[in-house]
């Protein structure tokens, strides 16, 4: 590991689901530290940059990486060849949704009423700075990066070795850089859809810093929507929530919650951003999510 006592492990294990006879495969890595007494335990959550990096590094060599595609792979072949695990995983994976649903909503309840309390129990000093907070607009920040294709390298449609092929980049490509994950593969956008390639294969070219003033860009954006709504009466395309995912006021994850979408929802789609967030209407007011839980 990164400081004496540490360790990094990699744990490839056969899963044993109660409702489902086979063992299904998969890896799971731990950091390991030791404790004053010379005990090891799982170190949960408190590695610094340090000790992120220094994962983050060792996850990228090429036997890790390998070792992860082969879980991966053997994972996705029973998942193909076996009709009774898909169902079940569909099954188990709707009602964890439900029941984190369910949670999340009795948070969001919870919070707005503890806000409620809080505002009704605490007056503004004056109108004058009420108005102001109000108005102030909100700034967002989002770095956009562009990476270029150091090799000829296949673009797939997952992070895996096995997923389908979506093209060929070649040397100089260049894309926009939507996510770096990290099991050795980046997130990109190719021809107006996600997609993945190796990130050995990737080199950042430059990064850009996009400062917006969020309230007044979503007016102007909903002003506009509105005036091309009214004089258009094409089709309106939506997204299907994939995940229960929270609503945003702005595109951030600090972001004001406007609520939560279930599984299956469908949104109007406004416009799918390249930094990770999709713009819909919601609630008749204009919001994001992010991207990787609408399709």
């Amino acid at each position: 590991g990164p400081v004496e006592g540490s360790y990094l492990v990699y744990v490839y294990s056969k899963v044993k689901f109660t409702e489902y006879d086979k063992l299904v495969p998969g890896m799971k890595a731990f950091y390991v530290c030791t404790d004053e007494e010379g005990k090891c335990y799982i170190n949960g959550g408190e590695a610094n940059s340090v000790v992120t990096n220094y994962i983050r590094e060792i996850s990228l060599q090429d036997d890790m990486v390998d070792l992860n595609n082969k879980a991966v792979a053997e994972y996705n072949e029973l998942l193909e060849s076996d009709d009774e695990l898909k169902a079940f995983l569909a099954d188990l994976s709707s009602r964890i949704d439900a029941s984190v649903g369910e949670i999340l909503a009795k948070a969001e309840e919870e919070e707005a009423a503890a806000a409620q309390a809080e505002e009704q129990a605490v007056q503004p000093e004056s109108q004058e700075e009420e108005t102001a907070e109000e108005e102030a607009p909100e700034e967002q920040t989002v770095t956009i990066k562009t990476v270029r294709a150091t090799d000829v390298v296949n673009i797939r449609s997952s992070d895996s070795e096995t997923a389908d092929k979506l093209g060929k980049a070649q040397i100089d490509d260049e894309f926009t850089l939507l996510e770096e994950k990290g099991n050795g593969w980046s997130k990109i956008s190719f021809e107006g859809r996600d997609a993945f390639i190796k990130s050995e294969y990737l080199e950042v070219v430059s990064e850009e810093a996009v400062t917006q003033e969020t309230e007044q860009a979503d007016a102007s954006a909903e002003e506009n929507e509105n005036t091309e709504n009214a004089g258009n009466n094409g089709d309106v395309q939506t997204v299907t929530v994939t995940e229960n995912v929270n609503v945003r006021k702005s595109a951030s994850e600090s972001g004001e919650k406007l609520g939560l979408a279930y599984v299956g929802e469908k949104l109007e789609l406004l416009m799918k951003q390249a930094d990770g967030w999709t713009r819909v209407k919601y609630n008749g007011q204009t919001a994001y999510v992010k991207s990787d839980y609408v399709e």
